[in-house]
Order: C-alpha cells, then structure tokens, then sequence
C-alpha cells in the first residue's frame, strides 16, 4: 500500500472513530469532513439522524456563518470595480449622521465600525429601509477604528450596501452572482429553502418557524445570519471559497489576513471569519454561530487541510463536536 493510500486509511478510521464516538454522545446534529483532495463524509446524528434526508441533502441554519457568505459577496463586488474597501457610509447610503459618516466597508467587515450587536429581534417583521433608519439613528459604542465590537448590524448594512449598489436583493445576487459559477450552489433564505428537507428543532420545528418566525428572514438576520444550505453545499462553499474558485486567491488573502484583534481575546477577526493559531493545530481559520436553538461551525486547518463543518440542535453545541472531531 502506498503512503498516501496508508495515510487516507488512517484518516478514514480516525474518522470513523470520532463519530462513532459522537453517536455515543446524544449529540442531535450533522457534520461534515473534508481533507486535501479527498472526497467529502457526511454523517448525521441522534434526531437528526431520524430525518428522511440523506445527511448531506438536510438543510441547515448557518447562523453567523452567514457572515462569511457576506464578506465574500462584499469581495465579489469589490474585485469588479463596484465598491471599494476604503468607501464610506456617506458615499453608499443616503442620510448618514455625521458620528458615522466616514466608517468604512473595511470597518463593518472587521467588526470595528462601533456599532451595536443587534438592534431588534430576528423575528421582527422590518423593512430594509425602516433597518437602516434604526441602524443610523442608533448609538455608536466607540469611535469608528479605534476597538472591536461584534455587530450583527454592521453585516446586516454590508447586506443593505450588496443590493443598494447591485439593485438585486441580497439573496438573488447569492444566487445569481456569487455562486451560479460554484455548480450553482443553493445557500440564500426563502429561495432555497424547502421545509421536507430542514433541520428540526427538539419542537419539530423547521428553520422558518424555529429561526425567522416567518415565512422568510428580515432584516435583522440578512447578511449576518439565519443563510439556509444544505451540509453538502455549505461543506463545497467553504471548500471552494478557501481554493479561490468563489473569489480570487486575493480576495481569500484579505479574508484571511488578521486584520483586528477580538479583544479580550487573543484571535483576530478577518472578513467574516476568524483567524486563530495553536500549538497543537497551527494556523486554522473558523467562524460560529448559533441562536440558542441550532448552532453551527466551520473550521479550517490550514497546516493539515483539513475542513470541518458541524450543525447541531440544542447541546452540545456545533463548537464542542467540531472540536471532538
């Protein structure tokens, strides 16, 4: 047997390991793994397990990994010559206030712009106009570049800037501009979303009843949370994203630069994920979400290439199961 054979029989036990031992666990949920060029497992678990779709059709609710899909969508237009990094509130939105005029794109993609994390609740029917008005009347927590803060406001205004400037809503330009050449995959919300194929909750809930309260999201979850996917498709974004195959490897370099420090913690954030480092992983890359009621995790391992992406029902969370696996 060749040493790459050797080593690809040794992943796919210590595969099979950690996720027999995750069906020992009550853990309610799916993951998926990817590694170098071989080809994806899926595997899903406890109630989830019960559901008639196969574990890489079921669809999931990304939660703030949604943050992710933004940033490459901001990426996207940036690579095209219709938005720059360095371009302000005032020169994208009409009736900014003077106390956040000059914030930058750069700024609400680092989570360094000052704003608040949310300004309502994700169940709250709210137009993107009426979001705005809010968003702007709202008050700052420091001055623009000079801290960090994680703001679910900012991405939902790096939403509002995506359609302002493409005059698409948010989720057709997913469709049509940023993923169409990916095998078109399918991540938006109500576009996407089919209830037969959904995650439930410990209710039966599926995610519309469960995360929207709605038939589809409003605006404080578009851009910064509550994206639906299937595992398979969310597992091939990130894989792709990573390649430079939704983006230009320049534009996954900025993702990935450490751009502000999370105080107090000792990881960065980059755009729309996190960039973090140890003694046991070296360089990795991840970002998290969760809603109380389904979370979810994307991490990866640059030094050994390998993806993981985990989404689970109650507890233990997608955070605790990725790092098992």
């Amino acid at each position: 047997v060749s040493s790459s054979a050797q080593n690809e029989m040794d992943l796919a036990a210590n595969f099979d390991a950690a996720t027999q031992a995750l069906q020992q666990s009550r853990f309610d949920g799916v993951a998926a793994i990817t590694v170098a060029d071989q080809d994806p497992k899926f595997y899903k678990f406890g109630s989830v397990g019960e559901l008639a779709p196969a574990a890489e059709s079921i669809q999931v609710d990304l939660g703030s990994i949604s943050k992710t899909v933004t940033a490459a969508a901001i990426l996207k237009l940036v690579e095209t010559g219709r938005l720059s990094l360095h371009q302000s509130l005032a020169e994208l939105l009409n009736d900014v206030p003077v106390d956040k005029a000059a914030i930058t794109v750069h700024q609400l993609l680092t989570h360094s712009a000052g704003f608040q994390d949310a300004i309502g609740s994700d169940e709250e029917v709210i137009s993107r106009d009426a979001y705005l008005r809010r968003a702007l009347s709202s008050g700052l927590r420091f001055e623009p570049g000079t801290s960090y803060s994680y703001s679910n406001v900012g991405y939902s205004l790096l939403a509002a800037i995506i359609e302002l400037t493409t005059e698409k809503s948010y989720q057709q330009f997913l469709l049509e501009d940023l993923l169409a050449d990916a095998m078109e995959l399918s991540i938006a919300y109500s576009a996407v979303y089919d209830p037969e194929l959904s995650i439930r909750d410990n209710r039966g809930r599926g995610i519309a009843e469960a995360s929207w309260g709605n038939e589809t999201a409003h605006w404080h979850l578009i851009g910064n949370g509550g994206l639906v996917s299937s595992t398979a498709d969310i597992l091939a974004f990130l894989d792709s994203l990573l390649a430079g195959q939704i983006v230009s490897a320049e534009s996954v370099e900025l993702m990935l630069t450490p751009h502000v420090k999370e105080v107090p913690d000792e990881t960065y954030y980059g755009y729309g994920l996190v960039v973090d480092a140890s003694e046991d992983w070296g360089r990795f890359f991840w970002h998290n979400g969760g809603n109380g009621i389904f979370s979810t995790r994307w991490t990866y391992l640059a030094d050994y290439e390998l993806l993981v992406f985990t989404a689970t029902v109650g507890r233990p969370d997608a955070d605790r199961v990725a790092r098992g696996i």
